[in-house]
Parts: C-alpha cells; structure tokens; sequence
C-alpha cells in the first residue's frame, strides 16, 4: 500500500471510481478531468496497480473585505466500498495537509468524516418556504451576477468563483436577476427552489421576494444575514454550508458547492 500524488496513468482508474462513487454522468466526468483536475493536487491510496482511495484539491481563494486568502478546496473524496472504515481517506487527508500547507475547506456530503477530523462549519444558509401567488415560468435571464456576489458578500467573504464555475451554474440551473433604486439580486434556481439568492440591499432583497412570489418556486435559500431573510415570518431550517480545518480564520466565509 501506498500513498501518494496521483499521475496521468491513473486517470483511467480515477474517472471509474468517480462514476461508481458519485454517479455522475460520463460526459460530466470528462469535462471535469479535461478542464478542473489538477495532477500536483489529487491524492491516491494504492495497492499493487489498484487505487483503492482518492482525495482531489483545486485550488481556489476567498476574498472577505478586500483580502484574498488561497486555499485548497476538496471537490473530491472517495474509497472503494471494499475498502472503507479502514483508515484510507484519514491517511489521504493528513498527507494533503501536509503537502498543501495551505487551508482546506470542502462543502461535502461527507461532513460526520470531516467533523471527526477537526473541521468546522464556515456558515450556514436559512431556507424559508415561500407561498408563489402565481405559477409562472421561470424565464432564464442572462446578466452577469458575478460582481452582485461579490458585493453581497463583501463584508463576511465568500469563495471566489471563476468564469469556469459561474458557466456551470449557469448551465445547470435556471438565473432571476432583479434591480431596486440601484441595488441588484439574483436567484440560482433548480426545479423549483431558489438554492442561491444574493442581494445588495433591502431594497433588491424586497424586489426579488416581489418576483419569486410569482413564479414556480417552494423553497428560498439565502445566507443567514441577507437582507431577504428579514422579509420572511415564518421559522428558517439551517442548512450547514462549508467546512475547514482554520477556524479562526475561516469563519463566516460563505462556501458553496463548487467544480
């Protein structure tokens, strides 16, 4: 057994594990191998030819009032199910930390693993249930809505997003954008819940309220010190959002799922 950095010869190895272990879609794999994985920062447990256990890292930042922060963020972590609970995914994550010297933060299915290991939760998103007035179609609008991302979280930081996550978002789910005495929000919506909503102000937060109470939407979801979770009534559910391993430095940071 061994661990060790992953090469280009495993490449094979590593999309099978990931089909089997997420299933996820073989043209959605591909794309991610050819664009997003990174050989100097995926981590292997390997027996013979066999990779038995996966850790992946890309390498991304945080940004909270104007000061950037790298980080390592785990996208992927897995272990053939023969092989779990025997202690691969704990050797593969204390090897990262070590080779990456840098913070690790995740947002992850995995958190009880993550949780043991010392990780915290950055923050939290509130999800409040919204009663549509009327059932309209969600008409896709294509503004850019990175920089109201960046101004609605400027004060508690959030994950930087590049161009290659925000055409993913934008790809796979549907996008509100609304403007209100010179305050902008947007929604990110899939099937019929609005998973991302960010606002600049009251202002904008009460405009897209206004706009989503007209549409096919059940369930917003927002940070819990947005501007739009003080225009609901109703008690919120708490969804845990990111992790990481530097509590005094990471807390608050707004840390979504990302590729």
């Amino acid at each position: 057994m061994i661990l060790t950095r992953a090469s280009k010869n495993d490449i094979p190895q590593l999309k099978q594990m990931w089909s089997q272990v997420f299933n996820s879609p073989k043209t959605f794999i591909n794309n991610f191998f050819d664009t997003r994985w990174d050989i100097d920062h995926c981590y292997i447990a390997k027996d013979k030819n066999t990779i038995l256990s996966m850790l992946h890292c890309l390498q991304f930042s945080y940004t909270r009032e104007m000061n950037t922060t790298n980080i390592s963020y785990i996208v992927g972590a897995a272990t053939l199910q023969e092989y779990r609970k025997q202690g691969l995914l704990t050797s593969l994550l204390d090897l990262s930390h070590k080779e990456e010297q840098q913070i690790l933060a995740l947002n992850s299915n995995f958190n009880p693993f993550f949780e043991r290991h010392g990780f915290f939760y950055t923050s939290q998103n509130v999800c409040y249930p919204i009663e549509s007035l009327e059932k309209n179609e969600i008409i896709n609008q294509t503004d850019d809505i990175a920089s109201i991302y960046i101004n609605a979280t400027e004060n508690t930081g959030s994950l930087d997003r590049d161009s290659f996550a925000w055409k993913l978002l934008r790809e796979n789910c549907k996008t509100i954008v609304v403007e209100e005495n010179y305050q902008r929000a947007y929604a990110l919506i899939i099937d019929d819940v609005a998973f991302e909503t960010m606002c600049e102000g009251i202002d904008s937060a009460r405009a897209l309220k206004r706009k989503m109470e007209n549409l096919n939407i059940s369930q917003v979801w927002m940070p819990s010190n947005s501007p739009l979770a003080y225009l609901f009534n109703t008690p919120p559910t708490f969804i845990p959002l990111g992790m990481s391993n530097e509590k005094n430095i990471c807390s608050g940071i707004y840390i979504p799922q990302q590729f």
